[in-house]
């Protein structure tokens, strides 16, 4: 209709009709392209709600995870310290006998790292990472996510320097060969205390294998504070930006 009316102004010279058609037609194709904005600008909008929503379920999870690693390591850190202690006083006080057999069960064991988030790993395979309008909110996010990959090669280089010790570790108790009735671990069946007083070499590995279980610990506790560090600065952007979390 619009073309119509324009042809038949110019046939008949109403250059004024022309004008006004012509306009009519600018302003027709201007607001269709606004319109077309508004709708990919609110369609990319959903998309990053709905990511933002599952990173934060994402890592609502593993900040509430990380505290089984964290108190796993902080349980063998007591044990090794009553191992040495018992060391150093000559003899297992009698409420930490628990807490020795455990330091000689879990000298050298370690809890694997926190899980990557399922969602980063999506958005990162589709290139949607950019959505999230938030340079911070994008660095804490895949911050988190290298951490886990040193996590392998950290661990992988510890577990290989902890196996220097764990024959001297060993040498003086004997495993129960079924495992422990409420989980998969093997305990220690027996011990003779009195050889691990005369031997300095079950000593100084009882002592390198609590450094070890340090360093496990703080390792724990700095990725579950990253992944909650990460949870906070993503529910403050969807806070900000309306989304519900």
């Amino acid at each position: 209709m619009i073309l119509a009316n324009l042809a038949r102004a110019v046939r008949e010279q109403n250059y004024y009709a022309v004008f006004i058609e012509f306009v009519i037609v600018i302003a027709g194709v201007v607001i269709g392209f606004q319109i077309s904005g508004w709708q990919a600008d609110r369609a990319l909008a959903r998309q990053e709600a709905q990511i933002v929503q599952r990173l934060i379920g994402d890592f609502r999870s593993l900040a509430e995870s990380g505290d089984f690693q964290v108190e796993y390591h902080a349980r063998n850190l007591r044990s090794m310290d009553a191992v040495l202690a018992a060391l150093n006083a000559g003899e297992i006080a009698e409420d930490q006998e628990t807490l020795f057999v455990d330091g000689l069960t879990f000298a050298y064991q370690h809890a694997s790292a926190l899980q990557a988030s399922a969602t980063f790993r999506e958005i990162v395979s589709n290139g949607q990472l950019g959505l999230i309008d938030d340079e911070a909110v994008r660095a804490a996010v895949m911050g988190y996510h290298e951490r886990l990959e040193d996590s392998d090669d950290t661990f992988l280089h510890i577990r290989l320097m902890q196996t220097l010790y764990v024959v001297a570790y060993n040498r003086h108790f004997r495993w129960d060969p079924s495992p422990h009735p409420t989980s998969d671990w093997r305990r220690v069946e027996s011990f003779d205390f009195d050889t691990m007083l005369a031997d300095p070499e079950f000593y100084d590995a009882a002592e390198e294998l609590r450094e070890f279980q340090r360093f496990y610990y703080a390792w724990h506790v700095g990725t579950r504070e990253r992944a909650q560090q990460t949870l906070e600065l993503l529910e403050a952007y969807a806070a900000s930006h309306g989304i519900a979390s």
